[in-house]
């Protein structure tokens, strides 16, 4: 499931179209699943997560978003899901609306080093739980 490709006067322009393929990835250790608010649009908190665009397939592009965002190795994957949805993109697109998603569960290695390009505040990286959703976030632990 890919875009059509961009008109000809734009290739080379160093635009990223939207490719319609997007992964996801939840990393979790015992204090909660690793979220941080978005430094790009679409605004809001979210877990990793990017198109495929030349990373291969969903799995390496897994791997790639993980390394790119968080700055942590992805050690082992699990595949949850797998459907598509059909929500925006900030990226240009040339025909439909929405994303092939592939939902992963990742178990990771190394010290969380956020990607200022995608992580709105240096410390931005934060745990979610049951028990403090209602609460401020905890920091993440390194190497969970």
């Amino acid at each position: 499931m890919t875009a059509s490709p961009p008109p000809a006067s734009s290739r080379g322009s160093g635009t990223k179209y939207c490719d319609h393929a997007a992964v996801g990835v939840l990393i979790s250790s015992p204090e909660g699943l690793l979220v941080f608010e978005r430094a790009r649009p679409p605004a809001g908190i979210a877990p990793v997560a990017g198109h495929l665009d030349q990373h291969g397939g969903p799995e390496q592009a897994a791997h790639v978003e993980v390394a790119e965002e968080v700055g942590l190795t992805v050690t082992s994957l699990h595949l949850l899901l797998t459907a598509w949805r059909p929500n925006h993109c900030r990226r240009p697109t040339s025909d439909r609306v929405g994303h092939q998603w592939w939902i992963y569960r990742a178990q990771t290695s190394g010290p969380i080093r956020p990607s200022a390009q995608e992580v709105r505040a240096p410390a931005g990286c934060t745990t979610i739980s049951s028990s403090n959703m209602r609460t401020a976030p905890r920091p993440m632990p390194e190497g969970s």
